[in-house]
């Protein structure tokens, strides 16, 4: 590691320590210690809560009279449901983006908090679980953003949260790809960790993400942990893609 880099971390480590409640998670402008979830006002605002109508799959919104949107009419899921708080647009896209490549750890006690009151998916789960990373990734970014949300969400339910899943490294990345090659380059890539098949067996499972960008890293999570025969799998995330669902 190299001199700045561990500079980088000392400052970080800092950052976390005294900035936590004070800068807005998105445009980083003073708040005060007491303000919700360390956001402004108008951020806050800013910030596009899906709400009305949604897929009973995807959990995005509806136009029409009707249980699914079109392009869950069209795709198979291996979870059950899925409930995202907003649609990553601008707003929502600073805040994950700075959490996740700007190393902002104490961001996941805030976008938690996030989830915890506008999510209504925590009633029945017996066991929070959250999509892995690989190590070169863990190691490259310092944390797995998935884990820290699962874990503050464990503590706000006092649902257990286990570290079910391991992941391989993948041969490209995710970003820009369609469905369909997203769920190609991850083929096979999750494996559930032999420890905890007893643990998930007739469970009711709920997977924890940052992002719902087309479902497939979600999708193949719960593939493989159909394999301990969970009762039931749904999924959650901060943010969501608005795909072409409105119907």
């Amino acid at each position: 590691m190299s001199l700045i880099e561990k500079l980088k971390k000392v400052y970080l480590k800092c950052e976390d320590a005294l900035m936590s409640n004070y800068s807005c998670l998105c445009c980083e402008r003073e708040v005060p210690s007491d303000s919700d979830y360390s956001l402004c006002s108008d951020c806050y605002k800013k910030l596009n809560k899906i709400s009305g109508r949604l897929c009973t799959v995807c959990g995005d919104s509806l136009a029409a009279e009707s249980m699914e949107c079109m392009l869950c009419n069209n795709i198979s899921y291996s979870f059950a449901s899925n409930q995202s708080c907003f649609y990553y647009d601008e707003t929502a896209g600073t805040i994950i983006k700075s959490y996740k490549y700007g190393g902002r750890k104490y961001y996941a006690e805030h976008i938690a908090k996030l989830m915890f009151d506008n999510l209504n998916c925590f009633k029945g789960i017996d066991l929070i679980v959250y999509v892995p990373i690989s190590k070169n990734k863990n190691k490259l970014r310092g944390f797995n953003q998935s884990e820290l949300l699962a874990k503050h969400l464990s503590k706000l339910t006092g649902i257990k949260v286990i570290d079910a899943l391991s992941k391989d490294e993948v041969k490209f990345s995710q970003a820009g790809l369609s469905r369909e090659a997203r769920l190609k380059n991850l083929s096979g890539t999750f494996h559930i960790k032999a420890e905890n098949n007893d643990k998930l067996k007739g469970k009711n499972i709920l997977i924890i993400d940052d992002v719902f960008t087309t479902g497939s890293t979600l999708s193949e999570c719960a593939k493989e942990l159909k394999k301990a025969k969970p009762k039931k799998i749904i999924t959650a995330t901060f943010a969501k893609t608005k795909l072409n669902s409105l119907n």
